[in-house]
């Protein structure tokens, strides 16, 4: 069973992960296939169903839209009741419903070749949540449990239920960017608190979120002549250049910029650039900055310690756990590793981070990660 800590670093990873969806920087089935190992579940699954109770779309990992077709049509075609649906039918957002509620409307209904039909896809068990409901239907997701895996346990609903929000913002940000287009993107940010610019590709900046404003106001970033710029030449050079790159580009994954990496022991003010919308919806050529400080920077820890220091994934993640207060024993038993192992990959952590002992680390990291 992982520790509190690892559960922590693992929620976090997962929700960087959602938030990076919008941006093409991960695939939405990966994204729900790790929500779903977070869980303990084979599947995951985010669904949009009309008012009609048409469905918009249907995506579940590791089970394929041939797949998913024949489920449905054996669903359609069976005719009978489908007790997940009955058991969350009334409920608002982000309620988590699970077996035992399935189990009370097959008590007081017939059993349907839904749970006929359930079974022979190895989906019987599972837990439920609406991320989004309105007028025009709702946006739906789940953890789809097969036999093997079983009921779920708390553990597994407490681990559903502090990542769906993070799952919702994604689905309200992506719809905020297809439906309405890039100027929304920074207002749409504002749902998960992110520091947001979007910018054009010469770096003038169109719109910003809350957050975003405030970073301006204390320097970190700031706006010169409409235009994006840090407190060094080089920097802001290096930083529109970037940002005309991913404006122009067919497609680029996510590029990671750190400002102010030059001083010591100190993390730096990490800026993600990425292009606004995906490949096929060339609107604008506008391009989003997700500038990550304080407690923001925690999200994107594990992939900055990789792509900016050049830290392993494990010399990142026993890195981020020693600053979070697992203690050497803990974090060997909880990576299934030796001592040796995790002294050799923090040895491999101190020197490219910059740091000569444990307490320097921490209190790199700590400065972040704890405010």
């Amino acid at each position: 069973m992982r520790s509190d800590a690892g559960m922590r670093a693992q929620q976090a990873a997962i929700a960087d992960m959602f938030a990076n969806v919008v941006t093409g920087g991960v695939a939405w089935l990966d994204a729900l296939a790790a929500l779903a190992d977070a869980t303990g579940s084979a599947r995951g699954q985010l669904i949009g169903v009309g008012r009609d109770r048409a469905q918009y779309f249907n995506w579940i990992n590791d089970f394929g839209d041939d797949r998913v077709a024949r489920f449905n049509a054996s669903v359609n075609e069976s005719g009978s009741v489908n007790h997940r649906i009955v058991a969350g039918d009334a409920d608002g957002e982000l309620i988590v419903r699970c077996e035992s509620d399935y189990d009370g409307v097959a008590r007081a209904r017939p059993l349907s070749q839904y749970h006929e039909v359930a079974h022979a896809y190895d989906i019987p068990y599972g837990c439920q949540t609406k991320l989004i409901v309105d007028g025009g239907g709702m946006v739906g997701l789940a953890m789809l449990r097969s036999a093997a895996d079983g009921v779920t346990t708390a553990r597994d609903r407490a681990m559903f239920g502090a990542l769906a929000p993070h799952v919702r913002s994604a689905v309200r940000i992506q719809i905020a960017l297809e439906h309405n287009g890039p100027a929304l993107a920074a207002g749409a940010m504002e749902q998960i608190g992110a520091a947001v610019l979007v910018c054009g590709a010469d770096g003038r900046v169109h719109s910003m979120s809350a957050a975003a404003e405030a970073l301006v106001r204390d320097g970190a970033i700031t706006i010169q002549h409409g235009r994006v710029r840090t407190g060094s030449p080089t920097e802001t050079a290096r930083l529109r250049d970037t940002i005309a790159r991913h404006a122009w580009a067919e497609v680029l994954p996510v590029e990671t910029v750190a400002l102010g990496r030059g001083q010591p022991g100190r993390l730096p003010t990490i800026v993600e650039i990425c292009r606004v919308g995906k490949p096929d919806r060339r609107i604008t050529r506008s391009v989003m900055l997700i500038v990550r400080t304080g407690s923001r920077w925690q999200e994107a820890a594990p992939r900055v310690l990789q792509s900016v220091y050049g830290l392993s994934p494990a010399e990142a993640d026993v890195a981020l756990r020693l600053a979070n207060g697992d203690s050497r024993a803990a974090i060997a038993e909880d990576r299934h590793a030796s001592l040796a192992t995790i002294r050799t990959q923090l040895k491999a952590a101190f020197a490219k981070l910059g740091v000569n002992r444990e307490v320097e680390l921490v209190e790199m990291l700590n400065h972040f990660l704890r405010r």
